[in-house]
């Protein structure tokens, strides 16, 4: 539960940014007309844009429009990383690191890094919230799962243990696998396995990319855990009786618990660009923030 109040400020004639340095693009820029303002940070915005495209994926964009979203343009997570390290160090300012996706286009981030970025921007109201105690912490509304024996509800979850049936089945057939070049019944071979059967997510390679705004290229990289994630968490929501697009923007979060795992190189051992997204994709940290809670829901999360 939140209480709400309004705050207002002005506007200030330099920059106030985060990191407390002015650089020669943000003096420039107090000098300016507010529209002009916003004009020189459009720019930069789609300047920078085209430049890491460029250099990430070269003939791929030719033009930036500051009404295309940065999705449509094809931008991934690590090239919305780099857009990140660009313009925080053209602006010299602190800036949160998912702004590609939480201010989809050009235009959108401009007047975020108008207003509150650097503190150059109009007058606005700005709303102030404020945490009010209760006397349950946490409270389960809404639930999802996915388990070997064809479990994808809680309700499939419940009827497989009192029913007490099993889980075991053989190897996927869908996964890409050499199964005859797999198996080898001594154990101490290398890259194979003795057993035929384990517990499997049969479903796994099923994921909608575009439904969460995610692209062919980068859903292939993310590890199936991260898709996962995304339609569980999807679907807990739908499952509460909350339309997920009612959500929109707002301070909802996501707090995962992962355990490490030490399958495939390291991010500095990638021996190729697409293998380098291919690592992180597999990396424990990146279940926390996959690209579809910003591409498709922009939450913000609790602050």
């Amino acid at each position: 539960m939140s209480q709400s109040g309004n705050s207002e400020f002005e506007a200030s004639g330099t920059p106030t940014t985060r990191a407390g340095r002015a650089t020669a693009f943000t003096l420039r820029l107090a000098d300016l007309s507010m529209a002009e303002r916003r004009a020189s940070l459009i720019e930069l915005v789609g300047r920078t844009t085209l430049d890491v495209m460029s250099a990430v994926l070269p003939g791929l964009l030719e033009t930036v429009s500051p009404e295309q979203t940065f999705k449509d343009m094809g931008l991934d997570s690590l090239a919305a990383v780099e857009l990140h390290d660009r313009l925080a160090a053209e602006l010299g300012v602190e800036l949160p690191i998912g702004i590609a996706f939480d201010y989809p286009t050009p235009a959108v981030l401009a007047d975020y890094l108008l207003t509150e970025a650097l503190g150059l921007g109009e007058r606005r109201t700005a709303e102030i919230t404020a945490a009010v105690g209760s006397d349950e912490p946490i409270a389960i509304v809404g639930m999802a799962c996915r388990y070997p024996g064809g479990v994808a509800t809680p309700e499939q979850l419940w009827e497989l243990i009192t029913e007490g049936r099993e889980t075991v089945t053989g190897f996927p057939t869908d996964r890409g696998w050499d199964l005859d070049r797999l198996f080898d019944d001594d154990p101490d071979a290398g890259n194979t396995t003795y057993a035929r059967v384990g517990h499997f997510l049969h479903d796994a390679a099923e994921f909608d990319a575009a439904f969460f705004g995610i692209s062919p290229r980068e859903a292939v990289a993310m590890d199936p855990q991260q898709r996962l994630i995304l339609e569980t968490c999807w679907e807990a929501v739908e499952r509460a009786g909350i339309n997920p697009q009612t959500l929109h923007q707002s301070r909802t979060g996501v707090f995962i618990g992962a355990e490490p795992q030490d399958y495939g190189p390291r991010l500095h051992q990638a021996p190729c660009p697409r293998a380098a997204r291919v690592t992180w994709g597999r990396a424990t940290p990146a279940p926390s923030s996959p690209a579809g809670w910003r591409t498709r829901w922009a939450w913000r999360g609790p602050r």
